[in-house]
């Protein structure tokens, strides 16, 4: 089954990203930055998201990732092979399991 939702050169993109991240994982590439990640939950009230139990200095820039707001990307198995190997080979050094990250966004998500 073909791609859809994502151009090609998007999806190369993606796998040169996460190869890259494997080989800073792995101490073969400096990073361009080091920054904290936290994941919190939070909702929209009168416009503005409000995160219980998470407190930013104004000013904080943050991502923000939501439900079925984003096209569906379905890929060909091919695709997710690669896609879940480049994975893999990210997450073969310490820290978290990339399926860890998954699964924490699946719940909240």
């Amino acid at each position: 089954m073909p791609r859809t939702g994502m151009k090609d050169s998007d999806f190369q993109q993606l796998l040169a990203s996460v190869r890259e991240a494997g080989r800073i994982k792995r101490g073969k590439q400096k990073p361009a930055r080091n920054f904290e990640v936290h994941v919190a939950t939070g909702t929209v009230v009168e416009g503005k998201i409000v995160v219980e139990g998470l407190s930013l200095p104004e000013g904080t820039l943050v991502t923000v990732l939501t439900r079925d707001s984003e096209p569906t990307v379905r890929l060909s198995a091919q695709e997710e092979a690669e896609l879940l190997d480049a994975l893999d080979e990210a997450d073969r050094e310490e820290g978290s399991p990339v399926e860890e990250l998954l699964e924490r966004l699946r719940r909240h998500g």
